[in-house]
């Protein structure tokens, strides 16, 4: 089974929100020295709503962690949410776009993914 057919199953057999705890985990990546693939795989995953991937080698670990990393827009736009949903109220509007519970509940998971 390749990566991708393996991503697209268990994206189809998982599926909800990241923000809903526990977040579903990706599966493992056979290629222990294609550290390029893994991280590529791992951050599609991430995309995805997955919150980890399986290890089977030590040196997936670190490469796994920085995939999952959020990226600067992507903090950008969860500090952002945050700061504007300090106003107390429950739905708002930012950017066009209406921010409600889930949405503040995936920008505090971005957030907490950075640190």
């Amino acid at each position: 089974m390749s990566s991708k057919t393996n991503s697209t199953f268990n994206t189809a057999s998982e599926l909800r929100p990241a923000s809903t705890p526990p977040a579903p985990q990706g599966g493992v990546f056979a290629s222990i020295q294609d550290t390029v693939g893994l991280h590529s795989t791992v951050q599609f995953a991430r995309d995805m709503g997955f919150g980890g991937a399986l290890c089977i080698h030590p040196s997936q670990v670190a490469i796994i962690h920085q995939a999952l990393k959020p990226g600067l827009e992507e903090l950008l736009w969860a500090q952002r949410i945050m700061d504007a949903a300090r106003s107390g109220e429950g739905v708002f509007v930012l950017d066009g776009q209406m921010v409600d519970a889930p949405v503040i509940g995936r920008a505090q998971a971005i957030l907490a993914r950075a640190t």
